[in-house]
């Protein structure tokens, strides 16, 4: 195949692969609003923290493998019985001591603690960490023959599937939140063997073709990396966690609905432009150098910070109203948290292209370093901050935790892809997010989505009139889009 070619196969395999994830993404976006209203406030946030237990038992059970079967697919040097058979049995041993291990750490989680976690729910977190982390290398090996069409297929019969019938399981023969946990149990197994039984028909697995040495090769390789993403999860939820053992469920269910609107809003605005980014500089570094892409990053990390701006400040004023729509009122003494939260949450989208020096020379080991720091502040504020402040001390610490990150990675990438500041540009729209939230302060309408449309309306309309009459650099990017629409205007007249 020529490059050319191969290129371009690779792009339609990566677009295929990431209009799947948008779909699984959006899903997120579905069940925040029936969840927050069919759960109490307590149950919500017990789900949340089964959740999350969920994820890091997941993590921590595929051990790697799943980067493994990706980068070991090709050019392992063993045969193919080998590969799908280490990895398979690997995983399955690894994600059964892992669920085995979840099921002591929840136990231990409500030891002295307000939290009710019941023997039920233990055994159903540790069945869903099993179950999960064979998953990722079923996927792992999908995605490494690049059959994207069924990747996204089964990936979003998983999301949507289980969704679905945890909804129809609790609304009817298991009412309640034992429903749902079972729905979730059920629909990730049928999933799973769906999976293996294909596995089955088209490759030979048997224990004879298990290589220790090819194991020990995967996990040496795949294990860093494991344990960054790890370090990221606990990073991104141990405040959940530690609200939980000092406070109690109540609390941890209204943190939850703060900061997974958040994690929505996040999704929706900056994890896109993330992902487009992405291939762009290491586009840019492999065929122009570390200039030009340093050049580029700067110039996306300015745009994206006055962007974030007005919108983390706008939000602040719209926080009650988007929490009664998404959730229900109940959840309204939430909303004070929500300018911190989205505040932190933002700041990641910047630690992303802070993250490129990291990125293009393949350093895992730094992107773990500073993961870890981060991790060890973050609980240290936590610690401090929650028995004083409750829940409004996690959301503080949240965006202290989520600068930290952006400050540690800017300066341990600067020698490799500094990011450069335009700090004119950016004091202008500071300015004009000043000047936007006076009326946004005053607006308030009795009807929820006329006063969210008339509060988003005024403030862009605020914002962009006011940071083009200060900024010259604004205005002739303003004037260059005016001119390029008029330009195909003209064409296509």
């Amino acid at each position: 195949m020529s490059a050319p070619s191969t290129r371009d196969a690779l792009v339609k395999h990566s677009s295929r692969y990431l209009g799947g994830q948008a779909l699984v993404m959006l899903s997120g976006f579905i069940s925040f609003p029936l969840l927050t209203r069919l759960f109490t406030i307590e149950d919500y946030g017990l789900l949340t923290l089964l959740s999350t237990l969920i994820l890091i038992g997941t993590a921590l059970g595929k051990f790697g493998l799943s980067n493994s079967a990706v980068r070991f697919h090709s050019d392992s040097g063993d045969t193919r019985e080998a590969y799908y058979t280490t990895h398979l049995i690997g995983v399955v041993i690894m994600g059964t001591a892992t669920a085995a291990l979840s099921f002591g750490v929840v136990a231990a989680l409500q030891s002295g603690s307000p939290l009710t976690i019941t023997l039920f729910m233990m055994a159903v977190v540790a069945l869903i960490v099993a179950l999960r982390s064979v998953q990722t290398v079923m996927f792992a090996f999908l995605q490494a023959e690049q059959r994207s069409s069924i990747y996204n297929l089964l990936a979003v019969a998983q999301k949507y599937g289980s969704l679905s019938l945890s909804l129809l399981l609790m609304v009817t023969w298991f009412p309640g939140f034992k429903g749902f946990l079972v729905g979730l149990a059920v629909g990730e197994s049928g999933i799973l063997f769906i999976m293996l039984l294909a596995l089955s028909r088209r490759e030979r697995i048997s224990l004879r073709y298990f290589s220790l040495s090819l194991f020990v090769r995967s996990v040496k390789y795949g294990l860093p990396l494991a344990w960054s993403e790890l370090a990221y999860i606990l990073f991104a939820r141990i405040d959940l966690f530690l609200i939980g053992y000092f406070l109690g469920s109540y609390e941890v269910g209204l943190y939850s609905v703060a900061y997974n609107l958040g994690r929505i809003i996040q999704t929706l605005v900056v994890l896109p432009l993330s992902l487009a980014v992405m291939p762009i500089y290491l586009r840019k570094w492999q065929q122009e150098g570390a200039e030009e892409t340093s050049r580029f990053l700067s110039m996306v990390a300015n745009y994206l910070l006055i962007a974030i701006l007005p919108m983390a400040v706008g939000l602040s004023f719209l926080a009650e109203d988007i929490i009664q729509v998404m959730a229900s009122a109940k959840y309204l003494p939430a909303a004070s948290l929500i300018p911190w939260i989205i505040s932190g949450l933002f700041i990641y989208g910047l630690y992303y292209l802070a993250a490129a020096g990291f990125y293009v020379e393949r350093r895992t080991a730094g992107i773990t370093l500073v993961v870890g720091a981060s991790l060890l502040v973050n609980l240290a504020i936590n610690l401090i901050l929650i028995p004083i402040y409750g829940i409004y001390g996690a959301a503080v610490a949240t965006t202290i935790s989520f600068v930290f990150l952006l400050g540690i990675t800017l300066w341990r990438t600067r020698k490799i892809l500094p990011i450069r500041f335009n700090w004119v540009l950016i004091g202008q729209a500071l300015l004009a997010t000043a000047l936007m939230a006076v009326p946004l302060a005053l607006l308030q309408l009795d009807n929820l989505i006329l006063d969210m449309i008339v509060k988003i309306s005024a403030g862009a309309t605020i914002y962009i009139g006011v940071l083009t009459g200060l900024s010259s650099e604004v205005r002739g990017r303003v004037r260059d889009q005016f001119r390029l629409l008029f330009r195909l205007g003209n064409v296509a007249t």
